[in-house]
């Protein structure tokens, strides 16, 4: 992504409601998912936001591509280690294993993402886990994917093929943001139509921010309990058998 868009995101992370909501979601996720004091990497971290959130858990190790974004995340993290690499070919781990790996929105800006999930699944302890979030429908793809830098998007179907090209068990994949599809998926489709209609991804009004916030959130109770039939993004979790 560019620069403008990381500092944009180091800016929001804390209080944007698709951020706040699905750290939300992902800590009760992560909660039932790894042991103890779990050994934590999340790749493609971008400016940190998350890092806080998962060190609740355990051990945390982030690896970021871009500078600028990596930097913000090492000056609010300073505790957390924090690496410069990438997938599926530079990653900086060696023979390092992990009980859970994080690919938070990052695997679509990956081109050759089977070798990608592969590469990660490389670095899982036997039995670890791996949580990939995803966005979803490739009918949706327009200005926002292009602007972040998207080779594609997906669906619950082809997050299931690849991951078990990748030699993963699929332990859940389904879809996420579904309360707020509605509204979000025709201001997509219409920015797919009409591109001068595309928007940034700037902070709405306090009572918007904080009703999208609220129905996201509420995912939160039924994830991975009651599958969502469709919605903005796709969730997995994965297992290194």
């Amino acid at each position: 992504m560019d620069s403008e868009v990381h500092l944009r995101m180091a800016r929001d992370q804390g209080v944007l409601w698709w951020f706040v909501a699905r750290r939300a979601i992902l800590r009760k996720l992560i909660g039932t998912s790894v042991p103890n004091t779990a050994t934590i990497l999340e790749i493609g971290c971008g400016t940190g936001g998350n890092l806080p959130m998962l060190a609740e858990f355990g051990q945390v190790c982030g690896i970021e591509s871009d500078p600028t974004a990596r930097a913000i995340a090492a000056s609010q993290q300073p505790k957390i280690e924090i690496l410069s690499g990438a997938l599926p070919d530079a990653l900086p781990l060696g023979n390092r294993k992990f009980d859970l790996i994080c690919l938070l929105d990052v695997l679509e800006h990956v081109e050759a993402d089977g070798n990608a999930l592969r590469v990660s699944r490389s670095h899982l302890a036997p039995g670890g886990r791996l949580i990939l979030t995803v966005p979803a429908y490739q009918w949706m793809y327009g200005p926002h994917d292009v602007v972040h830098h998207h080779f594609r998007r997906y669906n619950a179907r082809s997050v299931r093929r690849l991951a078990e090209a990748s030699a993963f068990k699929v332990r859940y994949v389904g879809y996420f943001n579904t309360l707020v599809f509605p509204i979000a998926a025709p201001l997509r489709l219409a920015e797919r139509l009409f591109p001068v209609l595309h928007a940034s991804d700037s902070m709405p009004p306090p009572p918007i921010n904080r009703l999208l916030k609220l129905a996201f959130g509420l995912e939160r109770f039924v994830l991975p309990h009651l599958p969502m039939p469709f919605g903005l993004s796709v969730m997995a979790i994965l297992e290194n058998p």
